[in-house]
């Protein structure tokens, strides 16, 4: 479907960060991922069709991913593709059709560019908005996953053996210093 769009309608999809969640012990924990600093914003890498609805004409967009950096992966194997911001031309211009030029300004961001911490369950509510869904719950092992060498190669399954066994409600700012507190 966006084959035609790939070479002809790329598009940025401006944002602050995106959400993944992580099975832990029963349920899933959503983290944050964000420019390092929060300073600035990702540009999703998308893709724009145009098409014949049953009401007219509509677009569609998708945003494309690609497999996870090292900060992603310990929680899900893909990402959405983020365009750093000196390829911006090159990802929008449309006389770039072909296809290993397209994808060439869509490389692995950086890990060290993106930082990323753990935020409350509403998030995965429809009804739940505002500010508050984006703020952090205590340090996640995702970011020390990044800068701590004991908890770099910790697997989902890992981390749900260290939450079985640091008691506290999940998801709880008590059960995340327990868990990090050894660690910093």
């Amino acid at each position: 479907m966006f084959r035609h769009a790939l070479k002809r309608s790329r598009v940025l999809v401006p944002a602050s960060g995106f959400y993944e969640w992580v099975p832990v012990a029963g349920y899933r924990q959503p983290y944050f991922i964000w420019p390092v600093g929060g300073e600035a914003l990702f540009g999703f890498g998308g893709l724009l069709k145009r098409w014949e609805g049953a009401e007219g004409p509509a677009l569609t967009f998708a945003i494309r991913t690609s497999a996870a950096n090292d900060l992603v992966q310990p929680i899900h194997d893909r990402m959405p593709v983020i365009v750093r911001s000196e390829d911006y031309a090159a990802w929008l211009d449309p006389g770039v059709t072909d296809a290993h030029l397209v994808r060439a300004p869509t490389g692995e961001y950086p890990a060290a560019a993106m930082e990323a911490y753990s935020v409350g369950r509403a998030v995965g509510n429809l009804r739940s908005q505002g500010p508050d869904l984006v703020e952090p719950i205590g340090r996640s092992w995702l970011h020390c996953g990044y800068t701590c060498p004991r908890m770099r190669n910790a697997s989902p399954e890992g981390l749900a053996q260290v939450l079985e066994n640091t008691g506290g409600p999940p998801g709880s700012r008590t059960q995340h210093q327990r868990i990090m507190s050894p660690l910093l």
